[in-house]
């Protein structure tokens, strides 16, 4: 019997920029072994930033990213050319957050029931 593996590009989610390289390899075998769904990936802060949480008790992969030399506008180095290493999390391994307003709203109406705050 055959086996069949369906092969998408892994994409960061927020930026729907395509990994590269070693970096594709990596997300690729990871999606596979762990069997997510979904082709895309997200920093800690990428995901804070979009409203999602990670999972309790979940684990991302380390990514690399090639720099160049940025300068300011005196010509001064803000960052040196090198490698940043990343943490990105499949959206499978992801919460959404309760909106802020609901979480306003939950904690009024327990202060206003006396259950909290005492």
């Amino acid at each position: 019997m055959e086996t069949q593996v369906k092969i998408r590009i892994q994409r960061n989610y927020k930026t729907n920029i395509s990994y590269e390289g070693r970096n594709q390899v990596a997300l690729m075998t990871e999606a596979h072994k762990k069997g997510y769904t979904s082709p895309y990936w997200l920093t800690f802060l990428q995901a804070r930033e979009l409203n999602l949480m990670v999972k309790a008790g979940e684990h991302g992969v380390q990514i690399v990213k090639f720099v160049n030399e940025e300068k300011d506008k005196d010509g001064g180095v803000l960052v040196r050319g090198g490698r940043k290493v990343y943490t990105v999390f499949n959206l499978d391994q992801l919460d959404e957050l309760e909106p802020l307003e609901k979480i306003v709203h939950s904690t009024l109406a327990l202060r206003l029931n006396g259950n909290i705050g005492k």
